[in-house]
């Protein structure tokens, strides 16, 4: 799915809202993870959360058994802090 930018500003909002449902801004979140690092569902359910670092402008993680990585050392993948928004929306 390609989002507008628009339609991430709305996600990106909606994440950092402290009023909105946790259950519901943790999945916006997932999916806005899933948008920034270009990551498949798959490779995102397979990189758990001790796994990843945050540092100035990037959220750095490892996917285990991606399509392309299946053996022990598993694939790095990077996300943008960035946020086209006013807020950024990542953190740990």
């Amino acid at each position: 799915t390609t989002w507008t930018n628009h339609e991430i500003v709305l996600m990106e909002r909606f994440v950092v809202n402290e009023k909105a449902n946790p259950t519901e801004r943790l999945m916006v979140g997932a999916v806005l993870l899933m948008t920034m690092a270009s990551l498949r569902f798959d490779d995102m359910l397979r990189s758990p959360p001790d796994l990843m670092v945050m540092l100035a402008g990037v959220l750095l993680g490892v996917a285990w058994q991606t399509k392309v990585e299946r053996k022990k050392k598993g694939t790095r993948w990077p996300c943008t802090r960035g946020t086209i928004g006013s807020r950024e929306w990542v953190e740990l």
